[in-house]
């Protein structure tokens, strides 16, 4: 868990099948579920009599973020590359306030080209 993220505590659920869906073409379908909670590892412990109603994890108003993307990757030759990924994000209890929600779409795309050269060692 890096130190730089707003909340400590969250729990996340992820399927996702990669399959050949034509040469050189890789797909793969992701359906996740990320409850992120307001737990923060700086404050103090609760005193011990508190011990029985302190929640362990996801403390606070429960943010629920359900994604369903898509990714993958081409590579028509030895050199060319294309990654690829695109979802759509749908919040519940965006911010942390109850009853908010939020839509939204998350996408990127990527090139790259790889380059070198062959030879015998002498």
């Amino acid at each position: 868990m890096g130190l730089g993220r707003n909340f400590s505590d969250y729990d996340q659920a992820t399927l996702r099948v990669t399959m050949l869906a034509a040469p050189e073409l890789l797909v793969s379908p992701e359906l996740t579920l990320l409850r992120q909670g307001e737990g923060d590892f700086r404050l103090r412990y609760p005193p011990r009599s508190a011990y029985g109603t302190t929640a362990t994890i996801l403390s606070g108003v429960v943010e629920r973020t359900l994604r369903a993307a898509l990714s993958g990757s081409y590579s028509p030759d030895a050199h060319l590359g294309l990654r690829f990924d695109a979802g759509v994000h749908h919040v519940s209890n965006y911010g942390h306030v109850t009853g908010q929600t939020q839509t939204k779409f998350v996408g990127s795309v990527g090139l790259s080209y790889r380059f070198g050269w062959k030879g015998g060692l002498p």
